[in-house]
């Protein structure tokens, strides 16, 4: 057990630190006791308090970024290269909580007992709150739906109850969710099939391409897929609904219809603006009007979607006085979101086959002399580039 204590405790600093300034805290609390005979101090307290659950909390990021190889690349890259397997415990400690966990969390407890009963629980819910986030966001490029999952029902924390105790009850059901599902992650090892695997040349070309050293225009003959399937749609779009019913919730608040007006607005500027640019349309306003061409309907198919969206904001003004304001706000919220992400064409076809104008967005040097980057991008395209040295 003391073995376990030391490896999975922070470094000594940060833990002399914290208790250097909770001990600062107690002294000033003594001067003004024996000097002015004050025996409460609600500031001070609070001081305290502030200071446990802060360290609370950068225990629980420290539990999960410090041991994960999944967020620590160079761990991960180690890992790959010595025969470890899932059935053996990680080198530098485990990932998952274990009883030697409840030595520091019990001793924030047992500080913040002294602070009033009402906060005896806060420092087992911000350590496992920080360390959940952590883990959820380590391992969001591996489990999309996974971080989906979670980001439903990570507001039960708080909803429907603002109770302490529950919300420490939901966040042990988060964590039990996390550690069956990180046991089937760790079950994919050996993770060094993609080291194997590893092609330098088409990796630098990559590189190369995301440092824009392939220059202009050629990299806006391929542009990256920013699309989103039906599937894919509905769920972010029943997210963000169920979060802005949550946000009206903790506000106490009345839906406002016009406020639907601005949300759109701002998706349809965004959706606009994700197209539209560097890819303007093949003549301006006033060439439209002079040649009588109003309409290009190649390339005027991307408005369909806002205009798609204003429509069913009309609509839900329309349903105003018959429908509930709640209900009648979420879905067209819902729908209005599910239009933006899913309505055709996608970026990709629409960029690919619009008759536009290629613009560049970055400034281009045409007389300045290449980089070494751009050199050594060079040697490898032109297939002059080795491994080994001859």
């Amino acid at each position: 057990m003391i073995s376990q204590v030391k490896q999975i405790l922070p470094r000594k600093g940060f833990i002399l630190l914290l208790a250097f300034f909770y001990v600062i805290i107690y002294l000033f609390e003594g001067f003004f006791y024996y000097r002015f005979q004050i025996t409460e101090f609600p500031e001070f307290d609070l001081f305290q308090f502030t200071i446990l659950i802060i360290a609370s909390i950068f225990y629980g990021i420290y539990r999960a970024v410090y041991f994960n190889p999944y967020i620590r690349t160079n761990y991960r890259q180690w890992l790959a290269l010595t025969p470890w397997s899932p059935d053996k415990s990680l080198p530098l400690g485990p990932l998952h909580l274990i009883w030697a966990d409840l030595i520091p969390i019990g001793f924030l407890t047992i500080l913040c007992y002294f602070n009033g009963p009402f906060y005896i629980l806060w420092p087992a819910i911000t350590f496992l709150a920080a360390y959940l986030l952590c883990l959820c966001v380590g391992i969001a490029e591996e489990q999309f739906y996974l971080i989906i999952v979670f980001l439903f029902l990570a507001p039960f924390i708080i909803y429907p109850h603002k109770d302490p105790r529950l919300t420490f009850v939901v966040l042990i059901a988060l964590y039990l969710f996390f550690y069956f599902t990180l046991k089937q992650q760790f079950k994919n090892f050996p993770w060094n099939t993609d080291f194997w695997k590893f092609d330098l040349v088409k990796t630098l070309k990559k590189q190369a391409f995301d440092s824009l050293l392939i220059g202009w225009p050629m990299r806006n003959f391929a542009p990256s897929k920013i699309n989103c399937d039906f599937g894919s749609g509905v769920l972010i779009g029943l997210l963000i609904t169920w979060w802005q019913h949550i946000f009206r919730w903790c506000m106490q608040d009345q839906y406002d219809l016009s406020l639907l007006i601005i949300y759109s607005t701002l998706i349809c500027i965004l959706r606009m603006v994700i197209y539209i640019t560097g890819h303007p349309s093949p003549i301006s306003w006033v060439g439209r009007i002079s040649t009588f061409r109003f309409i290009i309907p190649n390339y005027d198919k991307v408005f369909i979607a806002p205009i798609c969206i204003f429509l069913v904001c009309l609509l839900i003004f329309f349903l105003n006085p018959w429908v509930n304001r709640t209900l009648l706000f979420e879905s067209g919220l819902f729908l209005i979101l599910l239009l933006a992400f899913t309505l055709p064409p996608t970026r990709q076809k629409w960029q690919l086959t619009a008759p536009c104008r290629i613009t560049s967005l970055v400034k281009r040097h045409n007389n300045t002399p290449p980089t070494k980057d751009t050199q050594a991008f060079k040697k490898i395209t032109s297939g002059s580039f080795s491994l080994f040295p001859k």
